[in-house]
């Protein structure tokens, strides 16, 4: 008989939610200028299973696109509030703050959430969901535990981020060691580079190099991919064991499982880089919370104000995947 601990169920979030036994779901998330940041706050709320919502109004570093995102983020707050959002629910945070005040605002959260909760990646970065998703798995209030992410209907043909920061690990995901020295690097692959090719060399990313490439993806979006991991491949390729690796962008159990098996279940000393896809990066953050391995990433100080363009729908649905962590108890992915 199949250990029922062993699937780790995910979909569509509205084929999802009916086959789970809570009834209501408390959610946190970001505000952002983009129409999918509201989508499953308002799935929930729409479909009477919401208990809860907080929604983190994330404030970029730089100052570039400052009128332009001021106004779309005045649009979108307006929209929370006109279908029924309120305004204490929306809380002010910086960019580039420090893991305490990332993590008073998810201990807050979990305090008053009930046990049913619901991370929505799709407008956190990933400096704020990487120690976020880590708090929320180690609460043992958490009963339940699902993360969303909302997929757009297109992306800007722009850079979607600008002004990078050193590469540094992302808040608790540090090594364990001071003489710890990786034995690979996995890399998830999006559509900026990001000044990550200058860290490609064997004393970052030990003796094997590993791309993960989002597949099957549409155009234009699959060329802005194979764009990148030219610049990536033509950097590393003379300096490491380079393999490039196919992976559904919205698999998150098939991704998880293949990053454990290239990291031989945690044996191996592995350092990610989250650069692509949110659910890539979602398992990335997965493993690297359960073997305590570090993450490295180039912190964007300011996201274009058009990142992403209204809401990709199935069947006249959103497109918005649900992933499930934690059920009953119970991590899925220990």
């Amino acid at each position: 008989m199949t250990n029922p601990w062993s699937l780790r169920p995910w979909g569509l979030l509205q084929w999802l939610l009916p086959k789970l036994s809570p009834t209501k779901w408390s959610v946190i998330g970001a505000i952002s200028p983009g129409h999918r940041s509201l989508t499953c706050w308002r799935l929930l709320k729409t479909n009477d299973m919401l208990e809860k919502g907080t929604l983190l109004r994330i404030q970029d570093e730089d100052d570039r696109f400052r009128d332009q995102t001021e106004a779309r983020l005045t649009e979108r707050c307006a929209e929370f509030l006109a279908n029924g959002g309120a305004t204490g629910d929306i809380r002010d945070c910086h960019l580039m703050d420090y893991y305490d005040k990332i993590s008073d605002e998810v201990l807050a959260f979990a305090e008053l959430a009930g046990p049913s909760i619901i991370l929505d990646i799709t407008a956190l970065p990933k400096r704020f969901f990487f120690p976020m998703l880590r708090d929320l798995l180690r609460d043992s209030r958490v009963s339940h535990l699902l993360a969303t992410y909302t997929v757009p209907k297109r992306y800007t043909a722009r850079p979607l981020a600008e002004n990078f920061n050193t590469w540094s690990p992302l808040p608790t995901f540090r090594e364990v060691s001071r003489d710890w020295r990786p034995d690979m690097m996995i890399v998830n692959v999006g559509f900026l580079a990001m000044g990550l090719p200058e860290h490609l060399n064997p004393e970052e990313t030990g003796d094997s190099l590993k791309f993960l490439l989002p597949f099957p993806t549409p155009p234009p979006d699959n060329l802005r991919n194979w764009e990148v991991l030219q610049k990536l491949d033509d950097q590393s390729r003379v300096r490491s064991r380079v393999e490039i690796i196919p992976v559904h962008s919205r698999d998150v159990p098939d991704a998880y499982d293949l990053i454990a098996s290239l990291g031989e279940g945690g044996s191996k000393r592995v350092i990610l880089a989250p650069y692509g896809p949110k659910p890539i990066s979602l398992a990335m953050c997965l493993y690297a919370s359960r073997f305590k391995q570090p993450v490295y990433y180039t912190q964007p100080r300011a996201y274009h104000p058009d990142y992403s363009i209204e809401v990709s729908t199935v069947n006249g649905h959103p497109e918005v995947y649900g992933y499930c962590i934690k059920l009953a108890g119970r991590t899925l992915y220990a």
